[in-house]
């Protein structure tokens, strides 16, 4: 068996990516603000330090070719057996948990603001009384379960890698927008916020994927970007304040105001028109002919 450091990365990675899991279900924290922060920030501490022990524990009293080639090799320095496999168990269970609470609401999400044509969809955008997405539930289960039908983990576990860095680096381009667009309502409350922290760690998300494989990496990418590109020209009839709006908004605002310190030339002139109108949507000639005037 012949793994890089990239190789393995990609097939530990999805065992540390439960730092979504407080973001996922935010609708149902009691202040995210102060909840998501604290507890991402305390559970990737002590897992850190879990796992930097682990490794230098297991690889002081464990051959090497134990570690490389027997995936249950710290069943053989532990001193029951069992207690390997229930927490295998248990730490399956609690990813399984995380990620089929929070995707189903994603779905749900991206379902009930109709962004894409896809009747199914619409589907899935209900949920019981206490708003719980029960049919995206089974949806998610039916997917983890066939994956899990392929039988080798490790062929699953870098394509899941490759999309969890896609997330990360969206997640982390989306915060490097917002506050390069100057947008009123972008107000983290997060003190050590820095919005070249979010553009490094976007550009580091991008070139690990690279990293791990490449193949992988421009099929994540090209799919993300034919979906963006879709809402792009689509425009659906929703009102997020995106960081592009924003960011139209403020570049319009600055050149109006550089308007005021350059030179006025006679052949740049042009009318200001102004239109006494009560609707201007209902009697859109009189819209269109001031506008000729101005050409």
């Amino acid at each position: 068996i012949d793994y890089d450091f990239w190789g393995v990365l990609a097939i530990f990675f999805p065992a540390v990516t439960g730092i979504m899991a407080g973001a996922n279900i935010s609708g149902d924290l009691r202040d995210p603000s102060s909840d998501i922060p604290l507890g991402t920030l305390t559970a990737i501490g002590i897992s850190t330090v879990v796992y930097m022990l682990l490794a230098v524990f297991v690889g002081a009293v464990t051959a090497r070719y134990e570690l490389i080639s027997n995936e249950l090799a710290m069943a053989l320095i532990c001193v029951w057996e069992g207690i390997v496999l229930i927490g295998i168990y248990a730490a399956t269970l609690s990813s399984a948990i995380a990620s089929l609470v929070g995707a189903p609401r994603i779905l749900q999400a991206v379902a009930n603001d109709k962004l894409f044509p896809f009747k199914f969809l619409l589907y899935f955008a209900k949920s019981d009384k206490d708003g719980n997405p029960i049919r995206g539930y089974f949806l998610s289960f039916a997917i983890a379960f066939c994956c899990n039908l392929i039988g080798e983990l490790n062929a699953i576990a870098p394509l899941i890698s490759q999309f969890f860095m896609l997330t990360y680096f969206l997640i982390n381009m989306a915060c490097f927008a917002l506050e390069i667009s100057k947008s009123p309502g972008w107000r983290p409350s997060f003190k050590y916020f820095n919005k070249w922290t979010s553009g490094f760690g976007a550009l580091i998300c991008l070139v690990i994927m690279f990293l791990l494989n490449w193949a992988y990496a421009l099929v994540a990418g090209l799919i993300a970007f034919l979906l963006y590109m879709y809402v792009e020209f689509t425009e659906p009839e929703v009102n997020w304040g995106s960081a592009p709006q924003a960011r139209k908004y403020y570049d319009a605002y600055k050149s109006i105001l550089k308007l005021r310190s350059g030179k006025k030339h006679i052949k740049n002139w042009r009318p200001g028109v102004l239109v006494l109108v009560r609707d201007p949507i209902k009697r859109p000639q009189m819209m269109l002919y001031a506008q000729t005037l101005k050409k």
